[in-house]
């Protein structure tokens, strides 16, 4: 179906996160923070990013507003997964398509992630 980019620090949401996907018809590629997210992109042009907000090296919104300033990768939507709940942290995620707050249920972010690729 499609590629995924799954950009998050922790190993076992990460490859969670891949099993299911795939499970699911898509392929996924991983990275650990922004900083490999960015390389990633980079290097594979994904479909769809789904990424974490807290990481190390490059957060989230870093990652998000480097990819919207790349004319390459800026049409990427990216899902954003952060365990933060006040407004005024999800308002920093300006250019995700989504967010989901941690933690979250996989068949809800399947939906989402369908609703943005075929």
């Amino acid at each position: 179906m499609a590629l995924i980019l799954v950009v998050d620090d922790e190993v076992s949401l990460r490859t969670n996160l891949k099993v299911f996907l795939e499970l699911n018809g898509h392929t996924i590629e991983m990275a650990v923070d922004g900083v490999d997210g960015l390389e990633k992109a980079a290097q594979i042009n994904p479909d769809l990013i789904v990424s974490d907000v807290m990481m190390p090296r490059m957060d989230g919104y870093t990652m998000l507003k480097e990819l919207k300033f790349t004319p390459a990768l800026e049409n990427i939507p990216v899902i954003m997964l952060t365990a933060k709940d006040g407004l005024s942290d999800l308002c920093e995620i300006e250019g995700a398509i989504e967010f989901l707050l941690k933690p979250f249920d996989f068949n809800a972010l399947l939906e989402i992630v369908n609703k943005y690729v075929q």
